[in-house]
């Protein structure tokens, strides 16, 4: 499977971005999005294990810290592209996700802005010659 996300995540970025209302076009979107599914879902393994410092570290790559050195592996787990069936349920998700982020943190900022400007009240532009 990793060999399909791997030519599904090529096919992606080369594709072009204008739309040019083809079927192909509409194909390649549900297919990226389909990739951002399964990216957003995926899970990173990463393990260390201690290693004597005359190993040779030829087989593995090694990290070195102050007092001893850790072998380590990474791995990504759960790259299935995700079901076509679960893109209303995640496109919903996705939605109110944004909504939520949109809300708080614009209002927060909207909360600072308008604090900085009742603390000064002198806004005055100034436009100096460069």
């Amino acid at each position: 499977m990793g060999l399909m996300m791997k030519h599904f995540t090529r096919s992606c970025l080369t594709f072009p971005p204008k739309d040019d209302g083809t079927v192909a076009f509409a194909l390649t979107k549900v297919q990226q999005y389909r990739v951002a599914m399964t990216a957003k879902d995926c899970s990173i393994m990463i393990a260390l294990s201690p290693c004597l410092q005359d190993a040779s570290s030829d087989q593995r790559p090694v990290v070195p810290s102050s007092r001893s050195r850790f072998a380590f592996s990474v791995s990504v787990l759960d790259l299935d592209l995700k079901p076509y069936e679960s893109i209303p349920h995640q496109y919903k998700l996705d939605g109110k996700i944004v909504s939520y982020y949109s809300k708080t943190v614009c209002a927060k900022d909207n909360a600072m802005m308008s604090t900085r400007f009742k603390e000064s009240e002198d806004c005055t532009l100034v436009l100096h010659k460069v």
